[in-house]
């Protein structure tokens, strides 16, 4: 394929001034002779309507609020692309966007690539970066599952055809992390998966997304979304990769309680009792230098109150 369409998806949900942002860096794209693109902007039921200035290759719909998934499903079906890539609204992403899609695209046949990201916070920069490779699904999972591949939903490039072929859609039961479900959903189902150390997206750390929200009892709803992780049909042999995958976003999810300041001990024992009802055999990864570096950096950074917690619930 010498020549293809992206189609860019984007909800949006109030947060104008941040979307108008993100419209700019699209007008600004450096055009690629090969590459057409649409974007498509879901407004998710917002208070107001959009009053910014778009472009004939823009497509703006408003439908009534349903979260972010319903947002990003809506704008899937409307979707005319090649490829698609769903973006956040309150992001960014480089000029030469699309140079680098293209030089990706056009040299590997893959159903999905993951492509790097940066991490903005306060001005500060963490680099993202994955060594580039293409590989079977069951490779890339691995990769995945043992946190050797840093992954972003908005740093991701889907074939529509095969998200289409495979009926793959963002679950709109899940309220948190539902969008780490797709993504292995997707990588798993696929063929081929390209990973790049090329960087198009630029996350913004904002205080009011839902990332930030304050930790209390509707975060419950990740446990729902770990279980459908912990179900997906990986090949046997990465069932101990995928249990080691979850374990880790259970240990995240209760540092983030702790800053947050949870005081629930509702809410710590859900989480402890998950992982302690699940047994996960995540020892046997071959990579225990990994392992041991993110055991000590946990120890290291969970300040002793919370480990008294934890210890107390799992007695």
């Amino acid at each position: 394929m010498e020549q293809f369409k992206l189609s860019f998806i984007v909800p949006c949900y109030n947060g104008f001034d941040k979307l108008t942002r993100l419209v700019a860096c699209f007008k600004n794209l450096k055009l690629h002779p090969r590459v057409n693109f649409e974007v498509i902007i879901i407004d998710d039921g917002s208070d107001s309507d959009y009053k910014g200035s778009l472009g004939e290759n823009f497509f703006l719909y408003k439908k009534r609020n349903g979260g972010v998934s319903s947002a990003r499903n809506y704008g899937l079906d409307k979707a005319e692309g090649d490829y698609v890539i769903f973006i956040d609204s309150d992001d960014l992403i480089v000029e030469n966007t699309l140079d680098l899609i293209y030089e990706e695209v056009i040299s590997n046949i893959s159903d999905v690539f993951i492509f790097s990201h940066f991490y903005i916070n306060n001005k500060k920069i963490t680099k993202k970066i994955n060594h580039s490779f293409s590989s079977s699904s069951e490779l890339a999972l691995k990769e995945v599952f043992s946190k050797k591949v840093r992954f972003h939903n908005c740093a991701m490039v889907y074939k529509k055809e095969f998200l289409n072929t495979n009926n793959l859609k963002y679950c709109e039961e899940l309220k948190y992390s539902e969008d780490v479900y797709f993504i292995l959903s997707s990588i798993n189902k696929s063929l081929r998966v390209t990973v790049s150390e090329k960087v198009f997206y630029h996350y913004i750390d904002n205080e009011d997304g839902v990332i930030n929200q304050s930790f209390d009892k509707r975060m419950l709803n990740q446990i729902e979304t770990f279980n459908l992780i912990k179900e997906i049909k990986v090949p046997t042999r990465l069932n101990v990769y995928l249990n080691y995958f979850v374990l880790t976003c259970v240990c995240h999810s209760l540092v983030r309680a702790y800053k947050a300041k949870v005081c629930d001990d509702d809410v710590f024992g859900v989480f402890v009792n998950f992982a302690r009802a699940k047994r996960f055999p995540y020892f046997i990864i071959i990579d225990k230098h990994y392992i041991f570096c993110f055991l000590m950096k946990l120890y290291l950074h969970l300040p002793m109150k919370l480990l008294t917690k934890i210890k107390r619930l799992t007695k």
